[in-house]
């Protein structure tokens, strides 16, 4: 019976922590192949699972053992998942002080429950404890699932602010860790074992109601950002159609003088004025610039907001360096090709405008890699390399708009299953993105 009994405690350790393990690898992906990251978890399970079964014969103080516990899979999650390091860090501190604070609630309890010491629940055996591991493995799960429906992933919070959400979930498993000591401490007095018990479980209820409502917070910051972001949008449209309008504007001006260009031209052939007629033609070529479209790439939204946006640079002084190599069509929708291009070349103009004039410049390519189109921007910088997390900003002025417009590219990309990639060296700052044909 006592081999049995060894038997299914290790078996409850394995279960514990491959719970944790399932749920810490939920919202953070593997750095390896699925081959390793299978091996890389099994192999973790089981040494937290070994070290844990040798605790029930050498019982550590449980400051050691929560201790432990954090360390071991907050280095497990830091070094084989991806993901940005303070949100790992929070994830997994969250989740392994509610696995202590789930023992802490169902133990107190239990303890008063039956009316013995803390001893004889954690270490006996029988049908009690029995059903005592199973009430507690099943809160585990249970909260751990509850608080993965309710992980914050908002784009709002920041970095300090994930660093400052990690205390709450320590504060709460010391407060219960401590009243578990304090029960113990009290043998079998049921009456002061009850507030314990009570304690313990009110920690708990707080701790899962703070998160939720930071949660609801998050998603309201979520909401704000993609309303700003529909916004700026809507104002990179505007702009572009004002454009648009304004090119139009000139078409119709142009054509309507267009019969008194032809009466000069005739009149400066008739009189042999040869160079006078060559000065007249340049003019009016630089005048038709302005009027044609700067490429021909068979998209119609790619070739009208190039256009409209070199028009941009070039009244800003800019010196426009466009290669573009046939391509097939990109793979995104109109609306997305507007968005990125606008992105790109706003955040590229805003950049160039502070800088001197004689070194504004912007150089677009777009060629074909293999079965990959390359799209690539480089523009010039005042060297000032503005970011945060980690994350390159905008240079936009308004304090609301910082990363939005990368953050409409980042999507886009995301949804096409291509790849960014962004450097800013020696005052110029370079955005390569590259877009799958085979998808």
């Amino acid at each position: 019976m006592e081999v049995i009994w060894r038997i299914f405690e290790v078996l409850v350790n394995i279960f514990e922590n491959a719970v944790i393990c399932y749920f810490l690898q939920k919202h953070f992906p593997g750095r390896f192949s699925k081959r390793t990251n299978n091996f890389v978890n099994m192999a973790a399970v089981t040494m937290i699972a070994g070290v844990y079964t040798a605790y029930l014969y050498f019982p550590p103080p449980w400051i050691l053992d929560t201790v432990g516990l954090h360390a071991f899979w907050l280095l497990y999650i830091l070094l084989f998942r991806r993901g940005l390091w303070y949100k790992k860090s929070f994830w997994s501190v969250l989740l392994i002080s509610v696995t202590s604070i789930c023992s802490v609630v169902v133990v107190s309890w239990a303890m008063y429950i039956n009316g013995v010491s803390q001893n004889t629940i954690v270490f006996g055996q029988g049908v009690f404890r029995l059903l005592l591991i199973i009430s507690s493995k099943a809160m585990q799960v249970m909260s751990l699932y509850y608080f993965s429906k309710i992980y914050v992933t908002s784009r709002a919070v920041h970095k300090n602010m994930y660093i400052t959400l990690i205390s709450l979930p320590i504060l709460c498993s010391l407060i219960d860790n401590t009243l578990l000591d304090i029960g113990f401490a009290m043998g079998e007095d049921i009456y002061l074992i009850f507030y314990v018990a009570l304690s313990a479980l009110c920690v708990m209820a707080i701790l899962m109601a703070s998160y939720y409502l930071y949660y609801k917070i998050s998603k309201q910051g979520d909401l704000l950002l993609r309303t700003q972001g529909e916004l700026q949008h809507k104002t990179m449209m505007e702009q572009h159609n004002a454009e648009l309008i304004k090119i139009d504007g000139n078409m119709r001006v142009w054509r309507h003088d267009f019969h008194n260009h032809l009466q000069t031209l005739l009149v400066l052939s008739r009189m042999c004025k040869n160079e006078e007629l060559e000065d007249y033609i340049v003019k009016l070529g630089e005048n038709l610039k302005e009027l044609e479209g700067v490429v021909h790439t068979g998209q119609q939204a790619l070739d009208a907001i190039v256009t409209v946006k070199y028009a941009s640079a070039k009244a800003d002084g800019i010196t426009m360096n466009l290669y573009i190599m046939p391509i097939p069509p990109l793979p995104i929708n109109d609306v997305d090709v507007t968005s990125l291009f606008g992105n790109l070349f706003d955040n590229a103009i805003e950049s160039c405008r502070r800088v001197d004039v004689k070194e504004r410049s912007i150089d677009l390519s777009l060629v074909m890699m293999g079965d990959m189109i390359c799209i690539r921007m480089s523009n010039t910088t005042d060297g000032i390399e503005r970011t945060e997390n980690g994350r390159f900003l905008t240079t936009k002025k308004q304090d609301g708009l910082h990363g939005l417009g990368l953050a409409s590219v980042d999507r886009i990309m995301s949804n096409a299953g291509g790849q960014v990639r962004r450097e800013h060296k020696d005052c110029v700052f370079t955005t390569i993105l590259l877009f799958p044909l085979n998808r």
